[in-house]
């Protein structure tokens, strides 16, 4: 794990500038590129179980092979759908247990942009309860309060974080984080300024920013004190940071 000195170092998606996004090969190659754990998207699929993908169809993910809507496909289907280098696309319970083996930190994010997100709240909590990691060791995160909102009421004694893209800066200026006070600032990198971070260490809550590839900026958030590093480039970003 990360000294206390160094912001904690999450491969985003795993090592994807390397290997297939959010694939259990992707995150074990971070992780050996020196990463303390790494994030990653989830959603549900037909028959209701949490997998993890970025996006809500296979287009892009399959080189425009599959277009399917991921919602719209069972279980027994998805498994047997490959991506790039037979890679396929793992369950959340996969992932939770490979981390537990690996001793890593795992960053969960929830995708706003499905049908029903309290069932994916509930299912992504039950899963979390029913696995071996412990809550110290997961992140819950979105881009949308209302979905940390039910992560509050389903998931509660797991830190939250809300991922603020750069068209939600005007949020940025709230007092509070709308409807969820007390969760993580997830900001992107262009909206991380020494002032914001500043502010919401004063509101004694962390901030992790993503998505830093380049060593210099790396450098300069550890020097304003961010709390975690979200980067498609981990092996860059350790070297410069350890």
């Amino acid at each position: 794990m990360a000294q206390a000195s160094s912001p904690l170092i999450l491969g985003h998606r795993g090592a994807r500038l390397r290997a297939v996004e959010n694939t259990l090969e992707a995150f074990e190659l971070a992780v050996r590129e020196g990463a303390d754990g790494v994030e990653l998207d989830v959603r549900l699929d037909r028959s209701g179980n949490v997998v993890v993908l970025h996006d809500p169809t296979l287009e892009r993910v399959t080189g425009g092979a599959d277009s399917r809507t991921v919602e719209q496909i069972p279980s027994p289907d998805l498994c047997r759908v490959r991506l790039p280098g037979g890679e396929r696309i793992p369950r959340l319970e996969e992932v939770i247990e490979w981390a537990a083996t690996a001793d890593v930190m795992l960053n969960v994010e929830l995708k706003p942009d499905v049908s029903r997100r309290d069932r994916l709240a509930r299912r992504v909590s039950g899963i979390l309860r029913g696995g071996s990691l412990p809550p110290a060791q997961v992140l819950l995160s979105s881009l949308h309060p209302g979905v940390l909102a039910r992560l509050r009421r389903f998931a509660d004694g797991y830190p939250l974080g809300w991922v603020i893209a750069p068209e939600l800066e005007a949020f940025w200026r709230e007092p509070l984080w709308p409807g969820v006070p007390g969760v993580a600032a997830h900001p992107h990198r262009s909206l991380a300024t020494a002032a914001r971070i500043a502010a919401v260490h004063r509101r004694r809550a962390r901030i992790n920013v993503w998505t830093v590839n380049e060593p210099n900026e790396a450098t300069e958030l550890t020097r304003l004190g961010v709390d975690a590093i979200i980067t498609d480039d981990p092996a860059a970003v350790v070297a410069a940071l350890r």
